[in-house]
């Protein structure tokens, strides 16, 4: 028989390899096209408040610092990738240790792997070249597809090196499995910047360029496979080349996340002392030499890039012992771990254990070996930050990711459990009949036991906490094409029960099928209709909304917010405002500070502690509240208990305010009528007066006017000489037709004050007044406002109006609105103007000369970019003066 070529480098092949690729692409195309339609959504809709303009000044390239990207696809992690980014660009320097933004007012440390943060920066650099935007601005508009490139990159380029390796039906079915393996997938998906996605990469690459490597077998000098099977072992330089491209895979999966990183590690070990324990003695006769020097090669390698990585993290001025992230201890458990498993190999394929000093040698590796974790067992709160019983506690009851997938199968539906679950854990069942057939040799039986073990590990862990289930696919993803490879290699396939094949074609039937067809449903059912805005979008356009009108009326002052864990970064990250309590390790004295705010016993407590944290605003949202869960977390209560007694409970449950808050009223819109929010300004030195004009205003705001009033009147009778009080006083006095009474009060607020302020003064009030068809009181107000400031644009247009369309006949006068309206259009180019000019025309009755400046206004609107709800109004007054009619209200 005629020995078949291990690269199966034939023409069917190269296209079906191809295909494989296609089909990848298409579906991640798809998908991200119809993800990003939906951000480009929610970039092109507001809910009042404009989007930030350009401001090549601004830290974030946008006005006020603020940002307006929304992320559908995470929490908050995204959102502190751009932060970051963004914060090291405005600092300058290549590395960004510190940030001020969260556990306000000291800040905190930030110890992410700069990888994400170099990458977004890189394709930010590109965007802004050819946008010519700035480059913090354009770090915002790449980051929802910075990821997807990354894994892009990979399906174009990874299929080929597996199929030169193990052949084309393995690199078929890897090419497919990175996009129809869902877990893994999503960690690449527009809308999640995250570095998730380059830590399961890398960690899949560590596993699979091992068995790329043999596992640690090479083929024998002057052997040759039998004939008919396919000959995968390399040689051993290239072997050793492998085990070091491992090692810097691993490496970068270290770098990026020490978490993930060392239960791969822990698997790949296992296995390969499980596989040196049973291999026997070498036999020189084979085809296949177990050569016990790579595990030191890897070994050494491992430690090199560890220290490599750490030092360009942290060299030279923030070397600690933080062992949280990669660190030099775990370059020596690598190095020490390597030895082991070289020494260990040697003693298996000689029978020979070495003298004293081998075991000296031994000794030292175990003990280099077991230092870390010793260092954290015994001082965990010194060099183990996650270790912190409130942030533990934290992480595992009230985070989605920590919760094991049995507390999540009562919170998924059962088709959404079965894509997370996924059915690629059940290679474990073929992969160990393999491992018993005697026809494959010791070589396929380490490249499988390599492959599959740290993904088992991955797995079990899956099991107690969700986070690890998308790595554990990572190493799936690696495990699988091992294990096609070697059926292919020796044939062993035809050697099992039909029924047996009909279950692995039916497997990946299953496996390719299972999301593409998820993909295909949602397709069809798109098909006629426009991408639409979801609940979770059109809940972070009114976070969104929120954070732009409290930075607008904030100006220049700094804002520091209390509000819920996950709701802080938000409108941290769309408000440019700083925050306290953020779900981040290195942030467990802010997420403790914002606790104890929530849980304090009084009044006086919360605002010893606001003034600590130089709190300025409170908004605590329905969908992120936090509230009994931060107040059980930092008293230490039991799960289930319902404290009263808590500031934040009396704040938002019996409206309980203290006097150093003033409520804030932000309208949500219709859709979200069952959701609240919680909105106050801290103000410690305000009076009770000031309180109880606070507290009027939110009430005006609500609709609630009695109250509005009845708070005005105590404010005025607690501090004759509060001006602002007596102005929103006199406000409601003139809607409710007490005009004598209104006078006077108005005299009194508007009594030394500019007249900018009485001009706005007075042009608020006659809005109300006139919204409320009381024009006669309007009327005054704004002649009020005149005497003051003669030439107000606002005041003169306001009135103009008033005079040309009042369906009261004692206060329109035609000709007075069109001397107003003639000589005020000049102002400011502004469409409104030259509308009210048309108004006025057409109630002297020049419905041609109304028609014309009608027409103008419209231009305007529509040049300028007005809601089309006033392009709409602009319209039907047009089309009305086309039919000589005055405009009436």
């Amino acid at each position: 028989m005629k020995k078949l070529s291990p690269l199966f480098l034939s023409r069917p092949a190269f296209w079906a390899v191809l295909a494989s690729i296609a089909f990848s692409l298409v579906l991640i195309g798809y998908e991200s096209w119809a993800r990003y339609a939906v951000i480009n959504l929610t970039l092109e809709a507001s809910l009042g408040q404009p989007l930030p303009a350009f401001d090549k000044n601004s830290p974030t390239g946008f006005e006020g610092g603020m940002r307006r990207v929304i992320l559908p696809s995470v929490g908050a992690d995204g959102y502190q990738w751009i932060m970051h980014t963004q914060k090291l660009l405005h600092d300058g320097g290549w590395r960004i240790r510190f940030t001020d933004q969260d556990n306000a007012p000291v800040g905190r440390e930030i110890h992410w792997s700069h990888s994400f943060i170099w990458w977004l920066i890189g394709v930010g650099a590109v965007h802004s070249l050819m946008t010519g935007w700035p480059l913090p601005a354009s770090v915002e508009a790449v980051s929802p597809y910075a990821n997807t490139l990354i894994l892009l990159l990979i399906v174009l380029t990874m299929p080929w090196v597996v199929w030169r390796k193990f052949g084309v039906v393995a690199a078929c079915v890897f090419a497919c499995s990175l996009s129809v393996i869902y877990l893994f997938y999503e960690i690449f998906i527009v809308g999640y910047p995250d570095h998730h996605g380059i830590a399961a990469a890398s960690a899949m690459a560590c596993s699979l360029f091992l068995a790329f490597a043999g596992g640690g077998w090479v083929k024998t000098p002057g052997k040759a496979s039998p004939e008919g099977r396919v000959d995968y072992l390399a040689p051993e330089a290239s072997a050793r080349w492998w085990f070091i491209a491992s090692a810097v895979s691993g490496g970068v999966s270290l770098w990026i996340s020490a978490a993930t990183a060392v239960p791969v590690f822990a698997g790949i070990g296992v296995a390969a002392g499980l596989c040196l324990f049973v291999m026997g003695p070498n036999d020189v006769r084979a085809v296949e030499t177990c050569k016990p020097a790579l595990w030191r090669v890897w070994g050494i390698a491992g430690a090199c890039s560890s220290l490599f990585f750490y030092f360009l993290e942290y060299f030279p001025s923030h070397m600690g012992m933080r062992l949280e992230v990669n660190h030099p201890l775990y370059a020596l458990a690598w190095l020490c771990g390597g030895e082991l498993l070289c020494r260990f190999a040697q003693w298996r394929a000689t029978g020979k254990a070495g003298g004293a000093q081998a075991f000296g040698v031994v000794v030292l590796c175990v003990i280099g070996l077991l230092a870390l974790p010793t260092l954290i067992k015994l001082a965990p709160d010194r060099f183990f930050a996650v270790s912190d019983s409130f942030l533990w506690q934290l992480h595992r009851d009230h985070i989605n990711e920590f919760k094991s997938i049995f507390r999540r199968v009562n919170d998924t539906s059962l088709e959404a459990l079965i894509v997370i679950l996924s059915i690629v854990p059940l290679v474990t069942v073929f992969m160990l009949r393999f491992l018993w057939l005697k026809e494959i040799g010791k070589s396929w039986k380490a490249m499988l036991a390599i492959t599959l073990a740290p993904a088992l590990v991955l797995t079990i862990l899956g099991l107690f906490q969700v986070r690890w289930l998308a790595i554990a696919d990572a190493l799936w993803i690696a495990a699988l094409p091992t294990w096609v490879a070697c059926a292919v290699a020796v044939g062993s396939v035809r050697r099992f029960p039909l029924w047996q094949r009909a279950v692995v074609a039916i497997f990946f039937l299953l496996l390719l099928i299972q999301y593409p067809q998820n993909v295909v449903s949602s397709a069809l059912d798109r098909i006629g209709k426009k991408p639409g805005i979801g609940p979770n979008e059109a809940y972070m356009m009114v976070v969104r909304d929120l954070a732009f009108f409290m930075r607008r009326e904030a100006g220049d002052k700094e804002i520091v917010l209390l509000s819920g864990p996950t709701t802080t970064t938000w409108m941290m990250f769309f408000g440019g405002m700083k925050g306290i309590g953020t779900l981040y390790w290195e942030n467990t004295e802010g997420l403790k500070s914002a606790a104890q705010l929530y849980a304090a016993r009084s009044a006086d407590e919360a605002l010893e502690l606001a003034r600590k944290n130089r709190v300025t605003h409170i908004a605590i949202f329905s969908l992120d509240a936090f509230s009994s869960q931060y107040i059980r977390l930092i008293r230490g209560l039991p799960p289930g208990s319902e404290p009263t007694d808590a500031f934040a409970q009396s704040l938002l449950y019996s409206l309980a305010m203290p006097q150093w808050l003033t409520p804030m009223q932000y309208a949500l819109p219709a859709q979200l009528k069952n959701e609240w929010i919680a909105l106050a300004e801290v103000h410690p030195d305000q009076t009770p007066a000031e309180a109880r004009l606070g507290f009027g205003r939110f009430y005006a705001s609500r609709g609630n006017l009695r109250g509005a009033r009845s708070e005005y009147e105590q404010a005025v009778a607690l501090d004759p000489k509060l001006k602002d009080a007596h102005v929103e006083l006199a406000g409601f006095m003139f809607l409710s037709g007490e005009t004598m009474a209104a006078r006077i009060h108005l005299g009194q607020g508007l009594e030394g004050r500019s007249n900018d302020e009485i001009a706005g003064a007075c042009f608020a009030i006659a809005g109300h007044c006139q919204d409320a068809g009381r024009h006669a009181a309007a009327v005054e107000v704004l002649r009020r406002g005149i005497e003051a400031a003669p030439d107000a644009p606002s005041l003169r247009n306001l009135l103009a109006w008033i005079l040309a369309t009042s369906r009261d006949d004692d206060v329109r006068q035609p000709e007075e609105a069109l001397i107003l309206a003639a000589t005020n259009v000049g102002f400011l180019g502004n469409p409104v103007f030259l509308n009210t000019l048309a108004a006025a025309q057409a109630a002297t009755g020049s419905f041609v000369d109304a028609m014309d400046s009608a027409q103008r206004a419209l231009d305007e609107a529509r040049k300028s970019g007005e809601p089309e709800p006033v392009i709409r109004n602009f319209e039907t007054r047009l089309k009305l003066y086309q039919s000589r009619q005055p405009m009436r209200e």
